[in-house]
């Protein structure tokens, strides 16, 4: 009697799976956004040259000329409009709907047009960002505030769809800018750099009368390396030396004397600002160990000095005033500048 044959491997089954076509389309799909992205990213940094930095003169009455040669600066990292709440990038998207960041501004443009202000450097401020509405910030704020010239110096622009990120610094000005060029600083990591962009510098040449200038640096240093703030300090010091006009570098230094609380000098014991003060060839204030109420970085816990009005020597910083504004996690600050004669 023959055994009954059983199927073998090679028999189908009704049960095989059919194959999945919707594979390749996705996948077609998936890799053509991205190249789209890519390309969109591409073409927006290479352009972000010629976008770095933009002067502009909204018209209207001019100010009267510079006679006392005694400047009121103010210096302000705004945070990009989100509040007083802590930093980091997730924090940007927590500042509120459009309303939220209008009001913001209008309320730091107040301040500044009741401080009775002739410069005014920002940091961190939002051009056209998607975080905070795509509000230009800087406009907003000098409309408000009564400043008819500005600089925007865009450090961070790049774009993919459906997001948008151009922030960096900016001067506001009663008197005209005149002239404005770059100044390279070291970068912490170039692939940053080249996909978004890294905290730069620039030069702005106020005018205050016919016979007077003063250089101002608007200043935004890294906030994760002491010895890059160093070298970036040192060419601060650079363009300094072979200038003769009147210099101003005011800002977020994100650094403060060696000697002053919460301090992160490098291996050699320097920071930036015991490179650019003490024997250095700035003046600024507080020359002694500050009080908690000239602290300007009030977050986190400790309290730091790291926002600065500093003035090339011989000029000095006469007078020098912290304000709890709230409105940031910093505190702007306002020096009285004193410019000595002869200037050119």
């Amino acid at each position: 009697m023959n055994e009954p044959q059983t199927p073998t491997s090679e028999v189908a089954t009704s049960e095989e799976k059919p194959p999945k076509r919707w594979r390749r389309p996705v996948t077609l799909g998936i890799v053509g956004v991205l190249v789209f992205s890519a390309g969109w990213l591409a073409v927006v940094r290479i352009l972000s040259p010629w976008n770095a930095l933009i002067v502009y003169d909204t018209g209207g009455d001019p100010q009267p000329e510079v006679d006392s040669l005694k400047l009121r600066v103010a210096v302000y990292n705004i945070a990009h409009g989100r509040g007083n709440g802590p930093g980091g990038f997730v924090s940007n998207f927590r500042g509120g709907d459009i309303d939220d960041h209008r009001d913001r501004l209008e309320k730091i443009a107040e301040f500044l047009k009741g401080s009775n202000l002739d410069i005014v450097i920002l940091n961190e401020v939002d051009f056209d960002t998607t975080w905070s509405h795509h509000l230009n910030q800087a406009e907003i704020i000098a409309k408000n505030a009564g400043f008819r010239y500005r600089l925007e110096q865009r450090n961070m622009d790049a774009a993919i769809p459906f997001f948008r990120m151009k922030y960096g610094n900016a001067v506001l000005s009663k008197h005209p800018i005149v002239a404005a060029e770059r100044l390279k600083y070291p970068v912490y990591s170039r692939f940053e750099s080249l996909l978004m962009g890294s905290k730069q510098g620039c030069v702005c040449t106020i005018k205050l009368s016919e016979k007077h200038n003063v250089d101002v640096i608007p200043v935004h240093l890294s906030h994760r390396s002491e010895p890059v703030r160093i070298r970036s300090a040192d060419a601060i010091v650079e363009y300094l030396e072979a200038h003769s006009t009147p210099f101003i570098a005011a800002g977020d230094f994100n650094s403060t004397r060696v000697d002053f609380p919460v301090a992160e000098p490098d291996e050699n014991g320097e920071t930036a600002m015991s490179r650019l003060l003490g024997e250095g060839p700035f003046h600024a204030l507080p020359v002694d160990a500050p009080e908690e109420s000239e602290m300007t970085y009030p977050f986190p816990k400790v309290a730091s000095l790291i926002d600065w009005v500093l003035v090339a020597k011989p000029h000095r910083a006469v007078v020098r005033e912290v304000y709890p504004l709230g409105l940031s996690d910093h505190l702007p600050v306002i020096s009285t500048v004193q410019l000595l004669e002869p200037v050119e």
